[in-house]
């Protein structure tokens, strides 16, 4: 299982990602490049994740390589985990963690979490402006 950098793994999710994270969260850019996806990383495949964050190191699912996934579905993908990467750099590994224990405990699920819900958000908004774009002035999606 290789690293690579986000352009290696996708290189038009990379574009669209470096476009949104320039004009909505320029933290998140400045990691970009320092980035490394490995497809088919035991721990998520285990877990049965669409992606998970370590640091930078983010692993997705085989999967997502494979038709009916596009560019699009993994430019969302690594959009989310894109800010999972910003949290840990501003916590830190151990910070990161003990956050997220911390309130996975005080608030039932992980899906509740304020680390997992900021990705979510900025997500969620990724998605809905790649939306926009493509409904707005069409695409050649790959």
């Amino acid at each position: 299982m290789p690293s690579m950098t986000l352009a290696q793994y996708d290189p038009l999710a990379a574009v669209r990602i470096n476009s949104f994270f320039a004009e909505h969260e320029p933290s998140v850019l400045a990691l970009l490049p320092k980035i490394r996806v490995v497809s088919g990383g035991r721990l998520v495949t285990w877990l049965g994740q669409g992606g998970l964050t370590l640091g930078f190191q983010v692993q997705v699912r085989d999967h997502y390589s494979e038709p009916p996934f596009t560019s699009f579905d993994r430019a969302i993908l690594l959009a989310h985990e894109c800010v999972h990467v910003a949290q840990y750099a501003r916590y830190g590994m151990v910070g990161f963690f003990a956050r997220l224990l911390w309130q996975m405990l005080t608030r039932i699920s992980y899906e509740r979490t304020p680390i997992e819900r900021e990705a979510e958000e900025l997500g969620y908004e990724f998605e809905w402006r790649m939306h926009s774009v493509y409904y707005n002035r069409g695409s050649a999606e790959t």
